[in-house]
């Protein structure tokens, strides 16, 4: 009887082809998987963001804001700072959030202030923000909208993206 040892040239080149076939039919999915967890992290984030402004001001009696930074749009970033300030102030801070990534963010407001009960002052209505990834196939159920209604309490949603 002859023993086997190890695999022949063939047997691996076999074996490498189909690993790239298999890792190939993959990849899209992989890719579209990254970035809808990309969309969902975000979207917490900025929830959890909007929960933290309203509980502060529960908190300190008064107004807090959270603002997009640089004046634009919350896809710069923001901060949640004491008082009713149209522009994030270095130092006065309380929370401090990077740009996000890979995202298109419309609608909405850059800015929004809870009073001492926890109410949405500004803006004094509902308030919808979307959140998708940059592609976003028409009819793919990928995009998010973000309500903040009056009463400060924000809520999400899976909607699709527009034509």
């Amino acid at each position: 009887m002859q023993s086997s040892r190890g695999f022949t040239i063939i047997e691996l080149m076999i074996t490498i082809v189909v690993l790239a076939v298999l890792i190939s039919i993959a990849a899209p999915s992989f890719q579209r998987v990254i970035e809808d967890n990309r969309v969902t992290t975000q979207v917490n984030e900025f929830i959890a963001a909007v929960n933290t402004a309203r509980s502060e001001a529960i908190r300190v009696g008064g107004a807090v804001s959270l603002i997009a930074r640089g004046g634009g749009t919350f896809l710069s970033g923001w901060c949640i700072q004491g008082g009713t300030g149209a522009a994030c102030v270095a130092g006065s801070e309380i929370f401090v959030h990077a740009a996000m990534q890979n995202v298109v963010v419309t609608g909405g407001t850059n800015r929004f202030v809870f009073e001492r009960l926890g109410e949405m002052t500004v803006p004094a209505a509902m308030v919808t923000l979307t959140v998708r990834p940059q592609s976003c196939p028409p009819g793919d159920w990928r995009m998010r909208r973000i309500t903040v209604i009056p009463s400060g309490r924000p809520s999400v949603e899976r909607i699709q993206c527009p034509p």
